[in-house]
């Protein structure tokens, strides 16, 4: 067994070459979300250049839009007015061995849609490649990673490593941009489900088995307006401020409640023109919350999800209104815009044992640890009901940022782990 690591490790460091040509090519096609802001691009362009390659390897595979209606075919307080149409996810199939041994089948989950390219101090669509790092948006979030899966299937199919099992390599869309996982949603519903599932996105430093729930929310607050040469006109601004101001005292207490746990005001909009009187603001936040609020709702309400937090802020409201006489007889509405799930793996799962061996096997120092951000990885668990962990081949600071770059290096190190894991759990 040690010679076919080995063997399998050498096989993926001869790869470099592929790795940094596959990366480099799907970074120089854009893929920002539809619904990112600025300039936009099409998932399906980069999904046409990762089918090809999925095709070369012997998988079957598959393009498909999610359907119009996906969050509420699986239950899921998702946001509304989000349209698919052009939007493919991929979905590559292969099954090894001649049936007689049937094996595991383990799903490969990585998203092809990117944040905007505002701010960026590189050329997003570039893919420059200098000091063994390609620069450019996705490039850590999250074509390296898929990159990393593609590198792992070419090494396993080439050299015969899997005599059994079957791999489902799904490359999806709307991870990103408050699309809420339609993408992944749409996989667990068209029945793409196995044994296990690695994802192939986050870091290279840690094997994430746990993720925070996160809600978006948004609060309307009225004012009376008018022209703003007249005192005593109520501005929803000044209204505005005092629902900030009590959201702020709800933040202290959640932060104060778990290490991971954050809450964002993201948005503070108000009025039309310095000469009128705001007659509506808006107030924009993110707020996470861990497993175990998720369990008590559950216990509470019936409902896996933020129904905990939610109220909070209901009842944060709520008490601010009854504080102010113009707040009392116009009180604050919040909408909801999405609720995703946590999702937490036992650290004794076999997909967490195989991934840490494979990081030993690899030198790397990556112990299974909890995610802060939400991920794919939560409908994988939640609706697809496999056991998941994550490995990416980015770095903390990489994703998203104005110079976002992957080191090949990494990419390499991540089909390593994801390569020898999957061999692992196929045979076991």
């Amino acid at each position: 067994m040690k010679r076919r690591h080995a063997q399998l490790m050498e096989a993926i460091d001869g790869l470099g070459k592929y790795a940094e040509d596959l990366c480099r090519a799907l970074v120089r096609t854009n893929t920002v979300n539809r619904y990112a802001g600025g300039v936009t691009g099409n998932e399906t362009d980069g999904q046409k250049i990762f089918g090809r390659e999925l095709d070369r390897l012997g998988f079957d595979t598959r393009f498909f839009e999610p359907p119009p209606d996906v969050y509420a075919k699986a239950g899921v307080l998702g946001p509304g007015n989000r349209s698919f149409a052009g939007r493919n996810n991929l979905v590559g199939v292969r099954s090894f061995g001649n049936g007689a041994a049937k094996g595991k089948t383990v799903v490969w989950n990585g998203h092809m849609d990117t944040v905007g390219i505002q701010g960026m101090t590189v050329d997003p669509f570039g893919a420059e490649c200098r000091g063994g790092r390609i620069y450019g948006r996705g490039a850590s979030d999250n074509k390296g990673g898929l990159a990393g899966g593609a590198v792992a299937a070419k090494a396993l199919v080439d050299g015969g490593f899997l005599d059994r099992g079957k791999i489902i390599f799904e490359s999806v869309i709307e991870e990103e941009c408050s699309g809420s996982g339609a993408g992944t949603i749409a996989c667990c519903l068209e029945g793409y489900k196995g044994d296990y599932a690695i994802v192939l996105d986050g870091g290279i430093d840690k094997i994430s088995v746990e993720c925070m729930g996160v809600v978006t929310g948004y609060v309307t607050v009225a004012g009376e307006g008018g022209h703003a040469a007249y005192r005593g006109r109520v501005s929803a601004l000044d209204m505005a401020v005092l629902v900030k101001e009590r959201l702020d005292v709800l933040k202290k207490e959640r932060l104060a409640g778990h290490e991971l746990t954050s809450f964002c005001i993201g948005e503070f909009a108000a009025g039309e023109a310095p000469w009128m009187v705001p007659r509506s603001a808006r107030i924009g936040f993110n707020m996470s919350y861990p497993v175990e609020e998720a369990l008590r709702g559950e216990a509470e309400h019936g409902l896996f999800n933020g129904i905990i937090c939610r109220r909070a802020v209901e009842r944060a409201l709520r008490e601010c209104s009854e504080k102010h006489p113009w707040l009392r007889r116009h009180p604050p509405a919040v909408e909801w815009m999405k609720d995703l799930p946590p999702y937490r793996t036992d650290r004794a799962s076999p997909v967490v044992a195989a991934m840490e061996r494979a990081c030993r096997l690899v030198k790397l120092d990556a112990a299974a640890g909890i995610e802060s951000g939400w991920g794919d990885a939560s409908w994988l668990t939640r609706l697809g009901g496999m056991q998941t962990a994550a490995i990416g081949a980015g770095e903390p600071g990489s994703a998203h940022s104005a110079d976002e770059s992957v080191s090949v290096g990494n990419i390499l190190a991540q089909a390593k782990v994801v390569a020898l894991a999957t061999m692992a759990l196929m045979e076991a």
